[in-house]
């Protein structure tokens, strides 16, 4: 009689999540070996069965394990989170059992690239290279070559066992070698404890993904020059979308298609409730900016009296601990307060939206430099509040730093006022250009 070997992933860990055709073969065996945390996993859809556990690191002794138990005439299976044979133990099962008179059958798995991907969109529908940054088996060089190839093809990036505590700086490591062919706001995406207990879904920038603390339990997503952003994707998959934006100058930025439809103006509650019943919106998802928490609660409250879900995508704060010429205010009117006890030139970064409150500073017109977007509404409002026009600067971002530092210095600036906005928002370059020139930062922070 032939020996039989099941090699099986499967999936993140749920029953959900597991195929009809793992769940069947587990049924089938009489003892199931595997990583103790991913028995764990399992241990209760299969009660009655024979389960063997090994830690960390114990691969070939576990598919020892399994080969011997199986040569003594078992029923035997060795599982696999994820896909058995993506970072799993196919290949050493395969290495373990050469030479004996023993079948190995693989059972296939959802891994976490195709699981993750799901939560996120669609990252992955281009060519895409899976890479683990674990150097257990693999040295550093090599991954290094790998992730500079892979970035410098164009490639998706989907980055396995992406940092530990040896590890730490892996992650930062990647992201710089990719940054040297994709621009720090591709599209990324982390996703951790994929279809368990705990999961969560995190989206941002490549160059916000360079400084996040990671563990072994995420998998992280890195776009290309072709990953949209949620109207591009709309488009090019043929998604019906309402796009809101507030002014002509957001529904500039939004893709010309047949399937986007542009919303211009701002809407109250009423008015969103209202759009949502109208034209029976299936999902809402809010991309709004961090500082627009009215707009938040708006839309929040539409979605909850129509019935409609809802779900926020929002950029990570910026991080300023370590500089000490920075200080933390929780509103505008604080922002102003602080700056009532100041001397010298101010240089602004918040837009036009809140100068009104700036302007009540004494001799503001004299003191105030205010840089806000390039269209007509933001310039005429700002005229009318009494800026200056020689102290007006009209410019889109996003801004480098050394752009910054240039502005900073022709202002003579000793004040830099700021939003938390993120990397997204630029927010790294200006503390930079802010410590190269030697001006203070105010930073309001977010209020949730």
């Amino acid at each position: 009689m032939k020996h039989r070997i099941y090699v099986v992933g499967i999936g993140p860990g749920s029953l959900q999540g597991m195929t009809l055709q793992a769940r069947e073969i587990l049924d089938g065996c009489d003892c199931i070996v595997g990583y103790d945390t991913y028995i764990n996993l399992i241990r209760h859809y299969f009660p009655g069965k024979e389960f063997v556990t090994t830690g960390m690191t114990k691969e070939v002794e576990r598919c020892r394990m399994v080969r011997d138990r199986a040569l003594q005439g078992q029923t035997v299976a060795i599982v696999s989170s994820g896909d058995a044979g993506i970072y799993g133990m196919a290949g050493i099962m395969h290495e373990v059992a050469a030479g004996e008179d023993i079948d190995i059958e693989v059972i296939p798995g959802v891994t976490a690239a195709s699981a993750g991907a799901a939560l996120l969109g669609a990252p992955l529908v281009a060519d895409t290279c899976l890479i683990s940054l674990s150097d257990l088996l693999t040295p550093w060089e090599k991954i290094a070559n790998r992730l500079d190839c892979a970035a410098a093809g164009d490639f998706v990036i989907c980055l396995y066992n992406p940092a530990s505590k040896k590890r730490a700086d892996y992650l930062e490591k990647a992201c710089d070698i990719i940054l040297r062919h994709q621009p720090a706001d591709t599209p990324a995406g982390i996703v951790r404890n994929i279809g368990r207990e705990g999961q969560e879904v995190t989206v941002l920038t490549l160059g916000e993904l360079r400084k996040m603390h990671l563990d072994m339990f995420c998998t992280v997503f890195i776009g290309n020059s072709q990953t949209k952003k949620l109207a591009h994707y709309a488009d090019r998959c043929h998604i019906r979308a309402y796009v809101s934006v507030a002014t002509e100058y957001g529904a500039s930025l939004v893709p010309d298609s047949p399937f986007v439809t542009v919303v211009t103006g701002r809407m109250d509650e009423g008015e969103m409730e209202s759009f949502l019943r109208e034209q029976a919106i299936a999902q809402v998802i809010d991309a709004t900016h961090p500082y627009a928490t009215a707009v938040t609660a708006n839309i929040r409250q539409a979605c909850r009296a129509v019935g409609v879900p809802y779900r926020r995508i929002q950029r990570r704060s910026g991080s300023y601990a370590e500089q000490a010429d920075c200080i933390a205010v929780h509103s505008v009117d604080e922002a102003v307060e602080v700056l009532s006890h100041t001397t010298g030139p101010v240089f602004l970064t918040t837009g036009s939206k809140d100068l009104d409150s700036f302007a009540q500073l004494p001799d503001y017109a004299q003191r105030l430099y205010a840089r806000i977007l390039p269209v007509r509404p933001s310039l005429d409002r700002t005229l009318g509040l009494g800026y200056l026009p020689a102290h007006i600067i009209c410019m889109q971002g996003p801004f480098t730093t050394e752009l910054n530092a240039a502005m900073f210095r022709q202002t003579g600036a000793r004040y830099v006022v700021t939003k938390n906005s993120g990397r997204t928002g630029g927010f790294q370059e200006k503390l930079e250009a802010a410590r190269q020139t030697g001006a203070k930062v105010i930073v309001i922070e977010r209020g949730e």
